[in-house]
């Protein structure tokens, strides 16, 4: 159960303070929060041509996932701006 109760100061402005129980908490903890993953497609140059919102849970339970979008050219997996993995074929070279 959650408790709001209002504030206010002389001269000062109307905030709420909200009381926290240790059901909520335990609750809170209790309910995972998956973590937000981007899948980015990419051409034959290593160039990105599409994206996709991946949820998991951790770096290996979304880099699980993202092993099933892999396509012809690959993929990148980032976590904000941190590059979790490079799936898929290598990048190719006109020269080749």
């Amino acid at each position: 159960m959650c408790d709001f109760t209002q504030r206010a100061g002389r001269g000062s402005p109307i905030f709420y303070v909200r009381r926290i129980t240790l059901e909520d908490r335990q609750n809170s903890m209790a309910e995972p929060n998956p973590s937000i993953y981007r899948v980015f497609r990419l051409d034959i140059e290593g160039r990105i041509t599409g994206s996709e919102i991946l949820e998991a849970e951790d770096d290996l339970d979304a880099l699980t996932r993202a092993q099933d979008k892999v396509d012809v050219f690959g993929i990148e997996l980032w976590d904000r701006d941190r590059l979790i993995a490079r799936l898929g074929p290598e990048k190719h070279s006109a020269a080749q």
